[in-house]
């Protein structure tokens, strides 16, 4: 290779303040082209310190704080802290809004919390700023309106994402995913060829499949042939199994072979929301999950024509034509039990056998440390008063003087939400309905996961007469993965008392069913 000695021995880009050939020449000198430009290195450099290479206009030297935060709330994120992963995106991006990458993922964060409206609004304020080069964000709010049942927001979605060419094989994989939500196997084909990346092991895992179902098995079947898997080696060899010869029972009743698994919903928060509203815009989540386990011949034709009554869509209907066509669903295949027994998938495949139950939902009784006070005596002042709050009369002087200490406690520790919850209960019990709302409503909206809070604004609601505004906090409230089982049972109490409220039967008795499982199981 030739290079001018001019650029041999600048800096190097990286901002080290070493000369290139010293730094980072050594690394890249393989991969520049012969006689490379100042802007040849310069692209080299910036790929190899920033591997994701999704913003080409951050420098990585000014930007080298916002990309090191990033870096941070990957490993974070990765290991399951998503609160702290958050903080760190959000920091991130507050220093470099073009850093797209972590916008994308503060908003991943809050999608795997259960907060699913925040989460679409975090990715669309991060897709203004990048709507042209951020094909994976695009993807992934694809994906999410397909789980929210806005089919056209997550085809024009899609569309935008396959607009953008993909500067990694990650993006080019996770357009494809969107396009195998909506079934959308001849375009899959099409723009992995595209891409550049219809090589790539996570790509092929699409392709493969969506030749399948275009009547192209064959070409499924050797995606498992080729060394390295991506991110998805399990995933690979489970398709390749699927797509044997003489297993056509593989499919489901449309007669496709699903893209997905059913741990890719029991693994995240999709069934737990499912559980707990079964509303219209679940359709989809149920309708993809009842196709998994057909083609897995991993439930009955009955069992999903039931799982099926609530929902009067196009998809629930189709599903339901080709179930009526169709004597392949009779009986379960007990070694597809063994199949998921052996492969880890167990509990996904029981989360999804149990009619979408709230066990998807993990209990805890342990209290989050945020919950907490560091000062032991403050500590055990908050649980005097809870205590006093729980056994006294309201109005008696003592639940006046506990309704005051925990107003005291809030002000002396204005982040310590729980006081200024518990004051706020107190007054709603009392009476002072619209001062308790008030207050109980910001805690609400600076913790959104907080259950007690969402539980008590319900009751509000209710007893002023507001039914559609208990609707909303109820429909509106996405439990997260995690929960405290008081909090949790808390929150059921008050979505059973809305649901009585409105006459919806089923999903009164579904609650009252799990109210009971978590009231044995924890001794509450």
């Amino acid at each position: 290779m030739h290079i001018d000695s001019g650029i041999l021995y600048a800096p190097c880009p990286c901002g080290s303040g070493k000369k290139f050939k010293f730094c980072h020449y050594g690394e890249l000198r393989d991969v520049l082209p012969d006689r490379p430009s100042p802007s040849d290195v310069t692209a080299a450099v910036r790929k190899a310190i920033q591997p994701w290479n999704m913003v080409n206009d951050v420098d990585p030297h000014e930007d080298r704080e916002a990309i090191e935060l990033m870096r941070k709330g990957i490993a974070a994120r990765d290991e399951g802290r998503l609160a702290e992963a958050e903080a760190l995106f959000r920091s991130s991006r507050s220093l470099q809004p073009k850093l797209y990458t972590s916008w994308n993922n503060e908003a991943l964060c809050l999608w795997l919390s259960g907060r699913f409206e925040e989460a679409v609004r975090r990715q669309e304020e991060g897709l203004e700023r990048s709507a042209g080069t951020n094909a994976y964000g695009w993807s992934q709010l694809a994906e999410w309106m397909h789980f929210l049942g806005r089919d056209e927001d997550r085809d024009r979605a899609t569309g935008r994402a396959m607009a953008i060419a993909p500067l990694t094989a990650a993006a080019a994989a996770k357009t494809c995913s969107a396009l195998a939500r909506a079934k959308r196997h001849a375009d899959i084909l099409e723009y992995a060829e595209k891409s550049g990346f219809a090589g790539d092991p996570d790509v092929e895992i699409f392709t493969g499949l969506a030749a399948a179902n275009l009547g192209d098995a064959a070409r499924g079947r050797g995606i498992a042939d080729k060394d390295g898997a991506g991110s998805f080696d399990g995933p690979v060899e489970r398709v390749a199994g699927k797509l044997e010869p003489g297993r056509p029972e593989s499919v489901d009743p449309s007669g496709h072979w699903p893209y997905f698994f059913v741990d890719d919903y029991g693994a995240g928060p999709y069934l737990g929301w499912a559980a707990a509203r079964r509303a219209p815009e679940d359709e989809n989540v149920v309708c993809d999950v009842l196709e998994i386990l057909l083609a897995d011949h991993a439930v009955t034709r009955s069992d999903a024509l039931e799982a099926l009554e609530p929902f009067a869509g196009g998809r629930a209907g189709a599903l339901r034509d080709a179930l009526g066509k169709s004597d392949a669903y009779e009986e379960v295949d007990a070694s597809e039990w063994e199949a998921y027994e052996t492969s880890g998938d167990e509990l996904a495949f029981q989360k999804a056998l149990a009619g979408f139950g709230v066990e998807a939902v993990e209990l805890t009784e342990e209290t989050p440390p945020d919950w907490g006070l560091e000062d032991p005596q403050e500590q055990r002042e908050f649980n005097r008063l809870l205590g006093v709050s729980k056994t006294k009369k309201p109005g008696s002087p003592k639940w006046t003087a506990a309704r005051e200490g925990f107003l005291e406690l809030s002000r002396r520790h204005p982040e310590f939400f729980r006081a200024a919850a518990n004051h706020a209960i107190m007054l709603v019990k009392e009476g002072r309905i619209d001062e308790g709302r008030r207050e109980l409503e910001r805690v609400a909206e600076a913790h959104p996961d907080y259950p007690f809070a969402r539980a008590a604004l319900v009751g509000c609601a209710l007893a002023a007469g507001d039914t559609e505004g208990a609707g909303e906090w109820v429909k509106g409230y996405r439990p997260p993965p995690w929960m405290h089982a008081e909090g949790y049972l808390a929150w059921l109490r008050a979505a059973l008392r809305y649901w009585d409220a409105v006459g919806d039967e089923a999903r009164a008795q579904n609650t009252a069913d799990a109210i009971e499982r978590i009231e044995l199981e924890f001794g509450l």
